[in-house]
């Protein structure tokens, strides 16, 4: 029965995604021609946009598609081949609707309703929410529901790879072209369908991992010494299912919530938003931890990563560039020179790490504490488990960007109480929300997914003070590193291609140069980790895969809170790209773990 509601609820999600669409979609149109020709542009280069990375999607999954058919066969390479299939429901709509919200949420300030416009944008960005949960789940809840739990775990995770696979190419290529398109446009047009195709696709891949994660540790939270085994692998393997599903039903609330009344702050109703749903997401997880697992140590381990989440996003929001607490703070570094904002936004990225870092492990230590590293894996699943309204703080962010952009031509920023600064503010603090909630979500996941491999290689008898691995911790550092260079040097290149480019010139161009500019990036993410099992040694590969959570975690904070400066350096694009290697080795582990080094066996 309980099978059934999870498809049920995943169901809900996307007729919910839907219903908001076509709210969208039926509101009045604006007869001003300059007004229609921002929206004809904006459509024109969305679907140009999706057309260029669903291409270079199609034709790089060919060779994974047949390398994964003689690695396990056609059946397991097809829940890759869905996985990216139903991303394009989530890229798509979720491009087309914030288009559509953006001059929809416009027209709502032309005629002076200001909270219609924060609703608009809202609802435009749970649409995506809910699709990346519908979509994420649906395949999930009928595999448990059609086929044998042994099935499920020997092919699960060939559906996460398809999930990874769609982040990888058009989260880092996308967000990666509208950073570089954006830096260059500071007084033009921005374009953000980049930025918003990536956050879809980045949030579906962290809802699918981990979930696959908590799935595939089921068996930990059976045989771990400490964790009370009064329940079947089975069980422990359709509880994170359930939980996502009741997480569905809380956004749903949760989202209900949301008046948009907070014209200073809107970034609070955010946060309030996703505290109503938190809370109804806890309530149900303590009802299934009892049914399910006869215990609520676990849905105690699902709250840790819901509290960590709301907390993070209310962290970053305090650490965001234009905060009023720290403008005080350091005011006169403000006044002195302009470059000495370049040391005040460090100071404020470095102090941001100290504080994320402190909620992170205190959610991991509790999760450990309740559920071992199974547990881990249930923080990670009960925090994404409210995507519905956590990814919408992303798109909402942009969408109230693109409205500052189309008043722009109109607005008189002299004046500091000018709509264009109140919406500027809006967006900045909505940025700073929504970079909190991306980061730690990815985090999560990836962490999850690292205990997840340990177990399958090594069953958790790492040696973390052993020379081979201490040496692959520095050299997974090196690498975060390496990648984050890489991305700096994508934007600058991007950037300098539109320099030389006119405004007329093709749109399509411009893209697929961000493509190109992130092959070396994908095909170092998909062969490093084959080639360290291969050649080095699995314990190697695991020191790699420890250094690159680690140092990546902090640098995206340290990177993402310093300042507008910094932000256009590696974005969540890094912890992204750290999950895509972390899926290749999970993939091919059986594969690794046959051969464990070729020179140190």
């Amino acid at each position: 029965m309980i099978k059934i509601i999870i498809l049920v609820c995943s169901i809900i999600s996307i007729l919910f995604a839907l219903m908001l669409s076509s709210w969208i979609q039926k509101k009045s149109t604006n007869d001003n021609k300059a007004i229609k020709t921002f929206y004809n542009q904006m459509q024109e280069r969305s679907a140009q946009f999706i057309k260029a990375e669903y291409i270079a999607l199609s034709v790089g999954s060919i060779p994974v598609l047949i390398l994964l058919t003689f690695y396990s066969g056609w059946v397991g390479s097809l829940p890759f081949a869905i996985a990216i299939a139903l991303s394009f429901p989530v890229i798509m709509l979720g491009v087309s609707v914030s288009n559509k919200a953006s001059f929809k949420a416009f027209l709502k300030l032309s005629e002076g309703d200001f909270p219609g416009l924060l609703r608009t944008s809202f609802r435009a960005g749970t649409v995506v929410g809910f699709c990346v949960s519908g979509c994420g789940l649906i395949p999930i809840s009928a595999m448990f529901l059609f086929l044998k739990y042994d099935f499920i775990n020997r092919y699960i995770l060939t559906f996460a790879s398809g999930a990874v696979f769609v982040s990888l190419f058009i989260a880092v290529s996308g967000k990666t072209y509208s950073k570089a398109f954006n830096l260059l446009s500071a007084d033009k047009m921005y374009d953000h369908t980049g930025s918003i195709a990536g956050a879809g696709a980045d949030y579906y891949a962290a809802f699918v991992c981990s979930l696959v994660s908590a799935i595939s540790l089921s068996d930990v939270a059976v045989n771990t010494g400490g964790v009370t085994s009064t329940f079947t692998a089975r069980a422990a393997s359709i509880f994170p299912v359930a939980v996502a599903a009741t997480g569905i039903i809380a956004s749903l609330i949760g989202s209900l919530f949301y008046r948009g009344r907070n014209k200073k702050n809107n970034a609070r109703d955010i946060s309030l938003v996703n505290i109503v749903s938190g809370i109804f997401t806890v309530a149900g997880a303590l009802y299934l931890s009892d049914n399910l697992m006869q215990s609520y140590r676990y849905a105690f381990a699902v709250s840790s990563g819901i509290i960590a989440g709301i907390l993070s996003g209310i962290i970053t929001e305090q650490f965001a560039y234009d905060n009023n607490k720290f403008k005080k703070t350091y005011s006169q570094l403000k006044e002195s020179k302009e470059n000495v904002g370049l040391i005040r936004g460090l100071i404020l990225g470095g102090y941001s790490t100290i504080i994320m870092t402190i909620v992170v492990c205190t959610a991991l230590v509790i999760a450990y504490n309740y559920a071992n590293i199974y547990g881990i894996a249930l923080a990670a699943v009960g925090f994404l488990s409210i995507s519905g309204t956590v990814c919408s703080s992303e798109i909402y962010s942009g969408i109230i960007s693109n409205v500052s952009m189309i008043l722009n031509p109109f607005e008189n920023e002299d004046n500091e109480q000018s709509v264009g600064i109140v919406l500027k503010q809006a967006e900045s603090k909505l940025s700073a929300v929504s970079r909190g909630y991306s980061q730690l979500a990815m985090t999560l996941t990836g962490i999850s997914m690292f205990f997840l491999f340990i177990f399958i290689t090594d069953k958790l008898t790492i040696d973390f003070v052993s020379q081979i691995v201490m040496v692959g911790i520095f050299a997974g550092s090196i690498l975060t590193f390496f990648y984050n260079s890489i991305l700096a040097n994508s934007v600058l290149r991007i950037a300098n291609y539109d320099i030389s480019k006119s405004d007329n010139e093709d749109y399509y161009d411009r893209i697929t140069v961000s493509i190109r500019g992130m092959i070396i990036i994908m095909l170092f993410s998909t062969i490093l980790p084959i080639v360290i099992g291969i050649l080095i040694n699995i314990k190697f590969l695991i020191g790699s895969l420890f250094g690159m959570l680690l140092t990546g975690f902090l640098l995206n904070i340290f990177l993402g809170n310093s300042g507008i400066n910094f932000k256009y350096v590696s974005g969540i694009s890094l912890n992204t790209i750290i999950n895509a290697i972390l899926i290749v080795a999970l993939t091919f582990s059986s594969f690794l773990i046959s051969f464990n080094g070729y020179f140190l066996r």
